[in-house]
């Protein structure tokens, strides 16, 4: 059975929507790259550790509200590029 397409936007509490917006924030400012993918979209940032750890907070909340898409972190081999891929079905 496929999720839902909708977001539940009663899934966060307060604090962790405030800390849900600082991570956007940051990512937002961060991003080098954006590709647009068949199904969906590849976010590129510098791997760092900071970024990395911030991008996998991002998705712990993320996944809460949006529980339809598929994340997926990468860092590429001999490489200083981090990729935060979310996909998911079509709609």
């Amino acid at each position: 059975m496929d999720t839902p397409f909708a977001c539940n936007m009663n899934a966060l509490d307060a604090a962790q929507k405030e800390r849900y917006k600082e991570l956007t924030a940051k990512l937002n400012d961060s991003r080098q790259t954006i590709k647009e993918l068949g199904d969906g979209y590849a976010f590129r940032f510098k791997a760092e550790s900071r970024l990395i750890l911030d991008a996998a907070e991002f998705i712990v909340y993320e996944r809460l509200c949006c529980p339809f898409f598929d994340f997926e972190l990468a860092v590429e081999q001999d490489s200083d590029r981090l990729w935060l891929r979310l996909r998911g079905q079509e709609g």
